[in-house]
């Protein structure tokens, strides 16, 4: 068996494939460093995806809470500016 290509890291990544076809990836990983190296790097970015991820989601959900308390101030003279108007 030769390198890994990247579709097969990948799939090995996100635990993706056939049984067999893992099993043979996984134990090329053991025996080639540098498809094991690669792979790695994958992972490592793939782990920092996530965590970007979770931060992206928690960001949204602090600036709904946010927008829920804010009120917008009313500029000087508003409450006239309606009167005498009919809608």
């Amino acid at each position: 068996m030769g390198h890994l290509c990247e579709q097969e890291l990948v799939e090995l990544v996100f635990g993706e494939g056939n049984f067999l076809r893992r099993w043979l990836s996984r134990r090329h990983l053991g025996k080639c460093a540098q498809c094991r190296e690669h792979y790695q790097g994958l992972c490592q970015e793939q782990e920092s995806q996530r965590e970007l991820a979770e931060q992206l989601r928690e960001y949204g959900d602090c600036c709904q809470e946010a927008e829920k308390t804010m009120t917008m101030p009313r500029p000087p003279g508003a409450e006239k500016m309606g009167e005498g108007e009919e809608g």
